[in-house]
């Protein structure tokens, strides 16, 4: 029932949509599923959708072949590193361009290194280039470099270690 209430009633509630929607009430917006079975015995139940009705009418829910789902789908495919090179730099060094090969790379991509953004260059979809600063090498340490695949459905890869190692 908490389920149910909180994909209907509450979600509603949260939305200050509650005078309209969440509930069957008189006056409130006739929308609604009519499923078979009870989805307080079984929620899988919830699939089995007999009838739908939107602003109190009946609607038909055959298929329909040119029917286009509105919602974007986000990217499936994360962002993976497989190789990175260099793999450590000297403490106060250069700045130090890096390679990263891998797959699931945006165009839209980031390197980020212990959560700073590096200016990064798209090469391809499996390779992109970035800019460790100096200012970023002076503490000596290990610190996380991953890729962010920027946007409203962008991913983030595992992370790899890139070690700031003390001065020769």
């Amino acid at each position: 029932m908490k389920a149910i209430q909180g994909a209907t009633l509450w979600a509603a509630e949260v939305i200050g949509q509650a005078k309209d929607l969440g509930s069957i009430e008189p006056g409130k917006l006739a929308d609604f599923t009519i499923i078979e079975g009870n989805p307080l015995a079984d929620i899988s139940v919830t699939k089995n959708v007999r009838m739908v009705i939107k602003e109190g009418e009946v609607m038909d829910t055959k298929y329909d072949p040119k029917w286009v789902n509105p919602i974007p789908q986000p990217y499936t495919t994360l962002p993976r590193i497989r190789t990175l090179s260099p793999l450590m730099a000297p403490q106060d060094g250069p700045a130090v361009t890096l390679e990263l090969e891998g797959t699931g790379f945006l165009p839209t991509a980031v390197v980020r290194f212990d959560n700073v953004d590096l200016p990064t260059h798209f090469v391809s979809s499996t390779k992109l280039t970035a800019t460790v600063g100096a200012q970023l090498l002076h503490n000596v340490g290990e610190y996380p470099l991953y890729v962010v695949n920027t946007g409203t459905h962008g991913n983030v890869s595992q992370s790899k270690s890139f070690l700031v190692n003390f001065k020769n």
